[in-house]
């Protein structure tokens, strides 16, 4: 039951219940005034939805836009704080998928993407895999890779 016919039922039942009529008259006047206010608010509500979508759609398509218009090979903005770490990293040190995936909170594949990104970019480099297919046993930031850093102004 909605709240209009609950106050409709309302003033049903002072109705019959042997009210005097100017209770019964002053019930229906106030079921009035709560019909009134419920259909106002459910208007207001309706486009407040409404509203609500229409913000949805428009953000998405805002989020699409800034998307495309990303220059094409630009890097996303969680490869480039993953070069940021590889900037602040020792030389010597070589950086590994767990290390990846456990400063940044990424599952194996996402970590390997970026990692596989910035090698493809030459902006890190593998200095020797593990035999038998093993994989590579650390990354390591090549001087493009501290240049791009720097050029565009990552780290102090």
């Amino acid at each position: 039951m909605g709240a209009t016919e609950a106050a409709k039922e309302i003033a049903r039942i002072a109705s019959t219940a042997g009210l005097d009529k100017d209770v019964i008259d002053l019930l229906n006047a106030k079921t009035s005034l709560l019909e009134d206010k419920i259909e106002s608010l459910e208007r207001d509500n309706a486009q407040l939805t409404q509203k609500v979508t229409d913000f949805m759609r428009e953000n998405e398509t805002l989020k699409k836009q800034l998307a495309a218009s990303r220059p094409k090979g630009e890097l996303s903005p969680e490869a480039v704080e993953i070069l940021k770490y590889f900037f602040a990293v020792p030389g010597h040190f070589r950086v590994t998928v767990p290390n990846i995936m456990q400063k940044f909170g990424l599952v194996e594949n996402v970590a390997k993407y970026h990692l596989e990104l910035l090698y493809q970019k030459d902006y890190v480099d593998v200095p020797g895999f593990v035999m038998g297919g093993g994989g590579p046993l650390g990354y390591k930031i090549t001087s493009k890779g501290r240049g791009y850093c720097i050029e565009n102004a990552l780290v102090s």
